[in-house]
């Protein structure tokens, strides 16, 4: 079973020097997937990631890019053939934190919006439909100490949406928003 197939999953943020990987677990503690850093020391120093999304058994499902930028931050997601899906842009203005989400055809489809703490973060269609929600989990003391991070993501309409999109939207928030505070 893979996480695509689940609307409920555990996000667990592993760091190293070089390549984070965030793992994806049921409801149940079983492996159902992975996304891995598919970076070098020169993207690293410049804030360039490439991130690739796995199934349990290892088949590359999707990519997301995040570019250097000094402003106007965003990620542009690809499936496995390099063709677009969507992307996430950073609202440059706001009090909470605010990703604008848009589709392979650059129209506007969504917003992650952050809560006052940014911990939390709710997905959102055009018409203010929740469509899911991205809850950061501490679960021990480290994590106050570290910078590795656990989700919880809940997905409430899938249908509305494509499902790779929401499920990019915890990662997204860690490699922008969360990153610049490294």
């Amino acid at each position: 079973m893979s996480f695509m197939d689940l609307n409920h999953v555990f996000v667990k943020e592993k760091i190293s020097f070089l390549f984070n990987t965030y793992e994806f677990y049921s409801e149940d503690g079983v492996l159902v997937g992975s996304a891995k850093e598919q970076n070098n020391f020169l993207n690293k120093i410049m804030q360039k990631s490439v991130i690739e999304f796995f199934d349990e058994s290892d088949n590359l499902l999707f990519r997301l890019v995040k570019p250097f930028a000094f402003f106007k931050q965003h990620a542009e997601l690809y499936d496995s053939n390099g063709v677009l899906i969507g992307k996430f842009i950073k609202k440059l203005i706001s009090f909470k934190p605010q990703y604008y989400i848009f589709d392979q055809n650059n129209v506007e489809i969504g917003l992650l919006k952050g809560d006052f703490l940014s911990w939390n973060f709710t997905a959102y269609d055009n018409n203010n439909a929740q469509l899911m929600k991205v809850d950061k989990k501490w679960n021990t003391v480290k994590e106050m100490f570290t910078t590795a991070d656990n989700y919880q993501v809940t997905i409430q309409n899938s249908d509305l949406f494509d499902k790779r999109i929401l499920f990019a939207c915890p990662i997204v928030v860690d490699i922008i928003h969360n990153e610049r505070k490294r």
